[in-house]
């Protein structure tokens, strides 16, 4: 199995909107999902386990509390995934992972990635198990909708997809639809049962001995964490069991929940958010089960699978004689803490929701500095409406510190659904904190940069990696449309130029790319300065086409991958040389704007030609 990293995977898909699935939730993690990817975000999280957040990065990012579909006191909304909608795909990233600091720092786990076309029954099954969560907020829906917004899901398939996504109702578990896909895949043979979950149950049910009847395996070989306790099923199976601990810190803290189904020329294996524990495999909702989710599929690449279980483990033993060490055993042993989340009604008024575990602080609650009387919404859920015309509210919960909660407001998230299809500049990307080169270079490679002033000028990342990654996604959307919009225009007019004067008061027009000064025009000369590791410029003098494409030249030919940055630098380029009549210059740009989409594929030149003569600045 390969080791990524979850947020690249974010960054490397062009998408509009991310869903994603967790249990408990930290806010810097959200945080990080946002600068990795410039689309909105809604997250859905159990009701008891939220986070307060004070940005809501113009609401952009939505946080919702989540109940299990059949809701029961014992039960968790405990499923784990990330959906991407991106123009003609979803990328869908299921496993073990929460939105929490520990899944990405200290845990081991383990998640499948597949890209799937918009109208395939895979799309169409995540969809449905999307809308049917228990989630009433009203934009929720409306997200559910975007994720088929392209066209009609079609039954269409070739009949050999090895791949489904599974999950439990109220009526039915993960073990039955696990089982049900067993029957479809019908895997050849009796095969070795692995089972890697970090927390078991003692008590799994009659749903363990109908598992294993229908699998029929040779051995068991079950991959718990050190404090886990054997279930009692597995102590008395009448075949053979091995149990695996960790060995040394590869292993320690593992979280992965994976089952996997070794035949000698393949394997069927389970990936996604239950344990193999009552609650999280065998039981329904209705029976207390938890909310679970997680993918199905058969693979004959067996060596990456078979290598996870082959390392970091001690020599097994059996479970008569595992003694597992002393510790919680269970994921929902968390710290219950309260949190809050506001979210506006209209101009003057605030809907506040507070998770409260302790109904002693009830009364113990101010907004601004006032008391509130709060009223019960779902379990340890209350709510208060409260007049605020601001753009955050300070809660204080009984004697801790005040805390700022941002205001999150619907209708400009709905605002900026509609731009994000036409803006050019609405995304963000890494901020870092160093002029070093290196780490420029290394930051640059990771998905853009964003850097800041000193004093009194500019420092450039060099050789412009830096605008080429904050537009090559947009430049991807432009392609799709081929012609771009008037709204496209409009953004890079606001966005690009700005008037402003010599130190002798000549006006000038300064083109902008990222926040340094490369271009400056003035009714006479075109001067073009750019910083790479130093200061380096040309001066070109009008009447001398050789010199002006020379200088396009030094811009972005011989930085061939940078062509994004080119096509940016030819439209207003062209608009200026057509503006004061120099056509030798405008055709000089023009023939290398058609040399850049042929070579780089990212605009059709005739579409690139229409917006180009057809606008004006």
């Amino acid at each position: 199995m390969q080791a990524r990293d979850f947020f690249q995977l974010i960054r490397d898909f062009d998408h509009s909107l991310g869903i994603y699935l967790t249990f408990p939730l930290d806010k810097e993690v959200v945080e990080k999902i946002r600068d990795s990817g410039g689309s909105r975000a809604i997250v859905l999280h159990d009701a008891r386990h939220g986070a307060t957040f004070d940005n809501c990065w113009d609401s952009r990012v939505l946080s919702i509390p989540a109940f299990p579909v059949q809701e029961n006191r014992m039960n968790l909304f405990h499923s784990k995934l990330a959906v991407l909608k991106g123009e003609d795909q979803i990328r869908v990233i299921v496993g073990s992972q929460n939105l929490t600091r520990t899944s990405f720092s200290a845990n081991k786990e383990v998640a499948c990635l597949f890209d799937f076309p918009i109208n395939s029954p895979q799309c169409r099954a995540i969809r449905d198990f999307l809308a049917s969560l228990n989630c009433s907020h009203s934009l929720w829906s409306r997200a559910i909708d975007e994720l088929t917004a392209l066209g009609p899901v079609t039954d269409q398939t070739d009949g050999s997809v090895d791949f489904e996504f599974i999950s439990n109702s109220g009526s039915t578990s993960i073990k039955q639809s696990f089982l049900q896909t067993l029957k479809r895949l019908e895997p050849p043979g009796e095969p070795f049962l692995h089972i890697a979950a970090p927390f078991t149950s003692q008590l799994l049910g009659e749903g363990f001995h109908e598992m294993i009847g229908t699998i029929k395996p040779k051995e068991i070989r079950l991959y718990v964490r050190s404090n886990a306790k054997i279930p009692k099923e597995v102590l008395t199976a009448s075949i053979p069991v091995k149990v695996f601990a960790p060995s040394g810190k590869g292993r320690q803290g593992f979280h992965a929940k994976m089952i996997a189904l070794e035949y000698p020329n393949e394997m069927v294996a389970f990936v996604g958010s239950a344990n193999f524990t009552a609650q999280g495999f065998f039981l329904t909702q209705t029976e207390g089960g938890n909310q679970e989710n997680g993918v199905v599929f058969r693979t004959q690449d067996k060596q990456d699978l078979m290598e996870w279980f082959d390392k970091g483990w001690a020599a097994p033993v059996s479970p008569h004689d595992w003694s597992p060490s002393e510790g919680s055993d269970s994921d929902a042993q968390l710290d219950l803490s309260p949190y809050a989340w506001a979210e506006r009604i209209d101009a003057s008024w605030v809907r506040l929701l507070i998770f409260l575990p302790d109904e002693k602080i009830l009364r113990k609650v101010r907004v601004d500095g006032r008391k509130v009387m709060l009223a019960k919404d779902q379990h340890d859920l209350y709510s208060v409406n409260v007049s605020s015309k601001d753009q955050f509210l300070t809660l204080q919960i009984s004697n801790t510190e005040p805390i700022k909660v941002a205001i999150f407001n619907p209708n400009q998230y709905e605002e900026i659904k509609s731009s994000d299809d036409v803006r050019l500049f609405s995304h963000y990307v890494l901020p870092i904190e160093s002029w070093n080169e290196s780490d420029l270079r290394i930051a640059i490679a990771e998905g853009g940069i964003r850097v800041g002033e000193g004093s009194d000028q500019v420092i450039e990342p060099p050789l412009l990696e830096q605008f080429y990654y904050n537009v090559r996604a947009q430049m991807r959307s432009i392609r799709r449309r081929r012609i771009p919009t008037a709204d496209l225009l409009n953004e890079l007019k606001t966005q690009l130029y700005e008037v402003g004067a010599t130190s002798n008061g000549t006006q000038v027009l300064r083109l902008k790319l990222s926040q340094g000064e490369y271009s400056v025009f003035n009714d006479d000369i075109l001067l073009c300065k750019f910083v790479l590791s130093g200061d380096k410029g040309i001066q070109l003098q009008p009447k001398q086409p050789p010199r002006v494409h020379a200088a396009i030249d030094m811009l972005y030919k011989s930085r061939g991958q940078h062509g994004a940055t080119g096509l940016y630098l030819i439209t207003h380029l062209v608009r200026l040389f057509d503006a004061k009549g120099w056509k030798e210059f405008s055709d000089i740009c023009l023939r290398r704007a058609e040399e850049i989409c042929i070579e780089s594929r990212l605009l059709d030149f005739t579409s690139f030609l229409k917006f180009v003569r057809n606008r004006s600045v």
